[in-house]
Parts: structure tokens; sequence; C-alpha cells
């Protein structure tokens, strides 16, 4: 008897807690104290004015659209979207071995020859330096 009485008083003073607790917990809700955000915060948001703050987030974006191959991250960018679309497709250049895929970059020549020299040193082919502009790197092509 005595272990079934005391479950009874265990019980209802469980009943109890809980309705002091929908009682006179409303008054204590976050209610009004969570704000909801329009848009995620960026790095870039964080940085304010601080120039080097800003270069910095724009590397790390231009990074993570690269090793994604996601040109949506670029968007972040603002005004540097346009590096990083060209960081992209150099990527995509030199990982296919594909100098056409250079045309249209602001760097083009250099891409060209890059992706040239990466070609001739990834198969062997030294008839591929012949087509590289820049003599240095021609020179250090046909050492290979």
């Amino acid at each position: 008897m005595e272990a079934k009485s005391l479950l009874f008083i265990l019980f209802g003073a469980f009943i109890i807690l809980l309705a002091f607790t929908l009682i006179f917990g409303s008054k204590y809700s976050n209610e009004g104290k969570i704000s909801v955000l329009d848009k995620p915060r960026t790095c870039m948001d964080d940085c304010g004015n601080d120039n080097v703050c800003i270069e910095r987030c724009r590397t790390a974006l231009a990074n993570q659209a690269a090793a994604s191959g996601d040109l949506s991250k670029c968007d972040e960018l603002g005004g540097g979207r346009q590096d990083c679309v060209e960081k992209l497709k150099f990527n995509d250049a030199l990982g296919s071995n594909d100098a056409g895929l250079c045309s249209g970059l602001s760097f083009e020549e250099n891409c060209r020859n890059i992706v040239l020299y990466n070609k001739a040193l990834t198969t062997g082919d030294k008839s591929l330096c012949l087509e590289i502009i820049d003599e240095a790197m021609k020179g250090a092509c046909d050492g290979i």
C-alpha cells in the first residue's frame, strides 16, 4: 500500500507542476524576442567597410564556386562576379585540357598557354609546345 500511495503523491505533484508551468509559464515566453532574418547573413555582411575582410570573402566565395563548379556562388560577389565566372571557366579549361574553353576570358592568352603546357606535361606530346605563345613557358615546355 505504501508504494501505491507514494506513486499517487508523485503523480499528483507532477500534475500540479504541469499546471503551474502552463499557467505561469506563458509570461516568460520568447514571443516577440526572436527576430527572423529576411536572408541569411553572408561573409560580406559581417565585413562592413573593412576592405581586407571583403577581399578575403571574395576569395573564399570564388574558391567555393571553383571547388564546387557552382556558378550561383558567384552571385554573392556582386561586382566581383565576372572574376569568379572567369576563374570557373579557367578551371574547366585546365581540368579538361581544352584550350578552346579559354576563349573570351580576359586572360585568354595566358589561359591557353597554361592549358597547352599542362596538356603537354600530362600527355608527353611536345608538339603542343609549338602552340604556346609565351617564350619562357615555351622553353620550359621544350625541356620536358
